[in-house]
């Protein structure tokens, strides 16, 4: 399949999921509800990885990857540090050191997961002949050294 051409499946996916992410991002603001933002933030990866995957060059035109990691995993990841630099005592801090932690641990594991399988799809998508084993090799070397 050329670059910029798609099947009527992936047509439709991708257009749903355009026509989602406004509305998903809409709710993520106006949501206050833990719980109810972690589905919003699950929802939101998926309609972003959705878009990248399908149409990478769109996508990136309109710097979906750099919206992708700084609200599904940057901001909250950064919130969990900084909850953690809090003194355990005072008022603001509300859960527990042990929940944070794990929060965080979680959230490091989904981006390092989420990058790492939306990479593998993307390179697959990508004919043999194109990519040279040894790059191939050296990009996975690269990965296993940031994560």
């Amino acid at each position: 399949m050329g670059a910029g051409v798609m099947n009527k499946k992936d047509a439709k996916r991708f257009s749903s999921a355009l026509m989602e992410l406004p509305r998903i991002q809409c709710e993520l603001a106006k949501e206050t509800s833990f719980l109810c933002r972690e589905d919003l933030l699950l929802r939101l990866q998926n309609i972003y990885g959705t878009l990248l995957f399908i149409n990478p060059l769109f996508s990136m035109e309109r710097k979906y990857e750099v919206e992708l990691w700084n609200t599904v995993f940057k901001n909250p990841i950064t919130a969990c540090q900084a909850a953690l630099r809090q003194d355990p005592g005072s008022s603001l801090f509300s859960r527990p050191v042990a929940e944070v932690q794990h929060r965080l641990a979680s959230l490091l594991d989904r981006a390092s997961g989420f990058y790492s399988s939306l990479v593998q799809k993307l390179l697959c998508r990508i004919p043999d002949f194109a990519w040279p084993t040894n790059v191939c090799l050296l990009f996975y070397e690269c990965l296993r050294r940031i994560f």
